[in-house]
């Protein structure tokens, strides 16, 4: 059984060349929520990611998805997270239906690649070469790649970049959606409007510190006239806040 808290961090902490590029950071994130990842440039959006799914290994402190340690028992993390970290990769001359299927193989996991085209409204272009998609059908694809495994947790690094407002709107239900199932998921991003429209909870970086770990319901309400002015005074090192 898949434990109530899916994702766990304690003291996490990476540098780089000496330089701390994540630094003490503790937090959590539980099955069917949203949580939103705000920060400019270089916060640590995209480290923090990439620790909690193993890809780097922590200078200090550790992570863990539902209970596997992101390190120790990355193959276990593996089996309950879907990635979208950096431009996805397809093989073009393949269809979509061809690329998750290889997926999985790749991944010696079980999925229904129907159901997972379905779910993001690409049925009806599954055996259409991946090489003619748009960049919104891309997006798209990748996401049922992440998904086909039915994991649980999503880590989605800007997923919004480069997307048309319709796209954007329509990946915003995607992500909803996941969460209505029971999927944690958590996604970066440097777009403060969209964060708060699909967030539950927002977490906020400022170079490589948490600036903030809050409710969105509970930051508009404190915040009903200022709530962009106030995050932008987070992202720029202002002064923390946490329920």
């Amino acid at each position: 059984m898949i434990p109530q808290e899916t994702i766990r961090t304690a003291g996490l902490t990476r540098a780089f060349g000496g330089k701390e590029a994540l630094s003490d950071l503790t937090l959590s994130l539980s099955a069917g929520e949203v949580c939103g990842v705000l920060g400019p440039n270089g916060a640590g959006k995209t480290t923090l990611l990439k620790l909690i799914a193993g890809l780097l290994r922590p200078t200090a402190g550790r992570a863990s998805v539902c209970g596997f340690d992101s390190v120790r028992q990355q193959d276990d993390v593996l089996r309950h997270l879907g990635l979208l970290i950096e431009t996805p990769v397809f093989y073009d001359h393949l269809c979509a239906q061809e690329n998750l299927a290889l997926h999985l193989a790749y991944m010696g996991t079980a999925g229904v690649v129907d159901d997972a085209l379905a779910r993001v409204g690409l049925s009806d272009v599954g055996e259409q070469p991946v090489g003619q998609f748009s960049l919104g059908m891309r997006q798209r694809l990748a996401l049922a790649r992440a998904t086909v495994h039915r994991p649980a947790v999503l880590l989605l690094d800007e997923p919004l970049n480069g997307l048309d407002p319709i796209a954007v709107r329509d990946m915003r239900t995607l992500f909803r959606s996941f969460a209505a199932d029971g999927m944690s998921v958590m996604l970066s991003s440097h777009i403060l409007g969209e964060v708060e429209q699909t967030a539950d909870r927002v977490i906020v970086l400022s170079q490589g510190k948490l600036a903030a770990a809050a409710q969105i319901d509970a930051l508009r309400a404190a915040h009903p006239h200022d709530l962009e002015d106030h995050l932008i005074k987070l992202m720029n090192g202002g002064s923390s806040c946490r329920n």
